[in-house]
């Protein structure tokens, strides 16, 4: 494991301001992984978290841009109800939810989750369509009829690539 020193001097010499921490559940390596994002914010970074929603986010640093997914139930990733109650208190207005369906139901079940939690019109929403099993078409047609504030989105490495490289 790379020391934090490590990460910012190799960080620094991409020379770029925006890092995003993801891969895995960047959460699992708290709180090393926060005291990074602290790190990285004092160096005056721009940083997001993209984390899986199954973990308490209350060490992140408030500068942090936290993405988080909701996982419907063909994500075969059981949605932690208590942690995602307990984030009722701490939302912010940079927050940013990513629902990757697969139908209708699961696009069903997450608006009626993000109804539940009350996020419509206090973070940022993002649908995307699994890939090659719903077309980005109906998924736009869904957001569309449902008049909410939703983002579609596209796995866009998958769009530029074969979808089947790894390392993108």
């Amino acid at each position: 494991m790379m020391a934090i020193d490590e990460i910012l001097r190799e960080v620094e010499a991409i020379g770029c301001r925006l890092v995003e921490i993801t891969g895995g559940e960047p959460m699992c390596q708290a709180p090393e992984v926060c005291n990074l994002m602290l790190r990285l914010v004092e160096h005056g970074y721009t940083v997001l978290l993209e984390t899986n929603g199954s973990r308490l986010l209350d060490m992140v640093p408030e500068q942090v841009h936290r993405i988080i997914d909701l996982k419907p139930p063909k994500s075969m990733t059981a949605h932690d109800e208590k942690v995602w109650q307990s984030y009722s208190k701490t939302w912010r207005n940079t927050d940013e939810i990513k629902c990757v369906v697969t139908d209708r139901e699961d696009f069903d079940w997450c608006l009626q989750k993000l109804s539940e939690y009350q996020l419509f019109g206090r973070v940022i929403i993002h649908f995307s369509p699994v890939w090659g099993k719903l077309s980005p078409e109906v998924l736009a047609e869904w957001i569309c009829a449902s008049k909410l504030p939703i983002r579609l989105n596209l796995q866009i490495q998958k769009v530029i690539w074969d979808p089947e490289k790894r390392g993108v």
